[in-house]
Protein backbone atom coordinates (compact mmCIF):
# COMPACT_ATOMS: atom_id res chain seq x y z
CA UNK A 1 0.00 0.00 0.00
CA UNK A 2 1.46 3.30 -1.05
CA UNK A 3 0.56 5.95 1.53
CA UNK A 4 2.39 8.84 -0.17
CA UNK A 5 -0.36 9.03 -2.79
CA UNK A 6 -3.20 11.27 -1.68
CA UNK A 7 -5.94 9.08 -3.12
CA UNK A 8 -4.95 6.30 -0.73
CA UNK A 9 -5.73 8.62 2.17
CA UNK A 10 -9.05 9.57 0.59
CA UNK A 11 -9.89 5.89 0.08
CA UNK A 12 -9.04 5.14 3.71
CA UNK A 13 -11.28 8.02 4.81
CA UNK A 14 -14.13 6.75 2.61
CA UNK A 15 -13.68 3.22 3.96
CA UNK A 16 -13.79 4.53 7.53
CA UNK A 17 -16.97 6.46 6.78
CA UNK A 18 -18.67 3.42 5.24
CA UNK A 19 -17.70 1.17 8.16
CA UNK A 20 -18.94 3.79 10.63
CA UNK A 21 -22.23 4.04 8.73
CA UNK A 22 -22.65 0.27 8.81
CA UNK A 23 -21.97 0.00 12.54
CA UNK A 24 -23.74 3.11 13.90
CA UNK A 25 -27.52 3.69 13.82
CA UNK A 26 -28.66 5.98 11.01
CA UNK A 27 -31.98 6.84 12.61
CA UNK A 28 -34.39 6.19 15.45
CA UNK A 29 -38.02 5.08 15.27
CA UNK A 30 -40.34 6.09 18.11
CA UNK A 31 -43.59 4.16 18.48
CA UNK A 32 -45.71 4.66 21.62
CA UNK A 33 -42.75 5.85 23.78
CA UNK A 34 -40.58 2.94 22.61
CA UNK A 35 -37.46 3.91 20.69
CA UNK A 36 -35.75 1.55 18.26
CA UNK A 37 -32.43 2.23 16.57
CA UNK A 38 -32.33 1.72 12.82
CA UNK A 39 -29.02 0.14 11.81
CA UNK A 40 -27.91 -0.75 8.32
CA UNK A 41 -27.13 -4.37 9.18
CA UNK A 42 -30.76 -4.86 10.22
CA UNK A 43 -31.89 -4.28 6.61
CA UNK A 44 -30.65 -6.73 3.97
CA UNK A 45 -31.40 -4.28 1.17
CA UNK A 46 -29.12 -1.69 2.78
CA UNK A 47 -26.28 -3.82 4.11
CA UNK A 48 -25.58 -5.37 0.69
CA UNK A 49 -24.77 -2.12 -1.18
CA UNK A 50 -23.08 -0.57 1.86
CA UNK A 51 -20.99 -3.70 2.40
CA UNK A 52 -20.13 -3.89 -1.30
CA UNK A 53 -19.06 -0.25 -1.25
CA UNK A 54 -16.78 -0.93 1.73
CA UNK A 55 -15.40 -4.07 0.07
CA UNK A 56 -14.73 -2.21 -3.20
CA UNK A 57 -12.95 0.55 -1.26
CA UNK A 58 -10.76 -2.00 0.50
CA UNK A 59 -9.87 -3.68 -2.80
CA UNK A 60 -9.16 -0.34 -4.47
CA UNK A 61 -6.68 0.63 -1.76
CA UNK A 62 -4.53 -2.36 -2.69
CA UNK A 63 -4.91 -2.01 -6.46
CA UNK A 64 -2.73 1.10 -6.74
CA UNK A 65 -0.35 -0.48 -9.27
CA UNK A 66 -2.93 -0.26 -12.07
CA UNK A 67 -4.58 3.19 -11.83
CA UNK A 68 -7.24 2.49 -14.48
CA UNK A 69 -8.44 -0.58 -12.59
CA UNK A 70 -8.33 1.34 -9.32
CA UNK A 71 -10.48 4.10 -10.83
CA UNK A 72 -13.02 1.53 -12.10
CA UNK A 73 -13.27 -0.08 -8.68
CA UNK A 74 -13.70 3.30 -6.97
CA UNK A 75 -16.45 4.20 -9.45
CA UNK A 76 -18.24 0.95 -8.58
CA UNK A 77 -17.92 1.87 -4.92
CA UNK A 78 -19.26 5.33 -5.68
CA UNK A 79 -22.34 3.81 -7.32
CA UNK A 80 -22.91 1.49 -4.34
CA UNK A 81 -22.63 4.49 -2.01
CA UNK A 82 -25.29 6.33 -4.02
CA UNK A 83 -27.53 3.25 -3.88
CA UNK A 84 -26.99 3.17 -0.10
CA UNK A 85 -28.02 6.83 0.15
CA UNK A 86 -31.21 6.16 -1.82
CA UNK A 87 -32.14 3.12 0.23
CA UNK A 88 -31.42 4.95 3.51
CA UNK A 89 -33.70 7.84 2.52
CA UNK A 90 -36.37 5.38 1.42
CA UNK A 91 -36.18 3.42 4.67
CA UNK A 92 -36.39 6.54 6.80
CA UNK A 93 -39.35 7.88 4.84
CA UNK A 94 -41.07 4.47 4.79
CA UNK A 95 -40.66 4.01 8.54
CA UNK A 96 -42.12 7.47 9.10
CA UNK A 97 -45.55 5.97 8.38
CA UNK A 98 -45.14 3.68 11.42
CA UNK A 99 -44.09 6.30 13.95
CA UNK A 100 -41.85 9.28 14.51
CA UNK A 101 -38.47 9.15 12.76
CA UNK A 102 -35.39 10.97 13.95
CA UNK A 103 -32.43 11.13 11.60
CA UNK A 104 -29.16 10.35 13.38
CA UNK A 105 -25.87 12.10 12.68
CA UNK A 106 -24.11 8.92 11.36
CA UNK A 107 -26.18 9.34 8.19
CA UNK A 108 -23.67 12.07 7.33
CA UNK A 109 -21.00 9.38 6.99
CA UNK A 110 -22.56 8.47 3.65
CA UNK A 111 -21.97 12.02 2.42
CA UNK A 112 -18.43 11.90 3.77
CA UNK A 113 -17.75 8.64 1.95
CA UNK A 114 -19.20 10.08 -1.26
CA UNK A 115 -17.01 13.19 -1.10
CA UNK A 116 -13.89 11.19 -0.22
CA UNK A 117 -14.54 8.83 -3.14
CA UNK A 118 -14.89 11.78 -5.53
CA UNK A 119 -11.61 13.22 -4.27
CA UNK A 120 -9.95 9.82 -4.68
CA UNK A 121 -11.16 9.61 -8.29
CA UNK A 122 -9.72 13.09 -8.91
CA UNK A 123 -6.37 11.96 -7.47
CA UNK A 124 -6.37 8.80 -9.57
CA UNK A 125 -7.17 10.81 -12.70
CA UNK A 126 -4.28 13.12 -11.87
CA UNK A 127 -1.93 10.13 -11.57
CA UNK A 128 -3.15 8.70 -14.88
CA UNK A 129 -2.47 12.01 -16.63
CA UNK A 130 0.95 12.22 -14.99
CA UNK A 131 1.85 8.71 -16.13
CA UNK A 132 0.71 9.48 -19.68
CA UNK A 133 2.91 12.59 -19.77
CA UNK A 134 5.90 10.54 -18.55
CA UNK A 135 5.25 7.95 -21.26
CA UNK A 136 5.05 10.69 -23.86
CA UNK A 137 8.46 12.03 -22.79
CA UNK A 138 10.19 8.66 -23.20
Amino acid sequence: MQIQRIQTLWLLAALGCMVAFIVLPFGYLSIDNAVAALRSYDFLGLIIPAGLAALFLLVSIFSYKVPATQRSIVLLSLMMTLVSVGITVYLLCDRATQGVIEWAWPTAFLAGAFVAELLAVAGINHDIKLLRSYDRLR
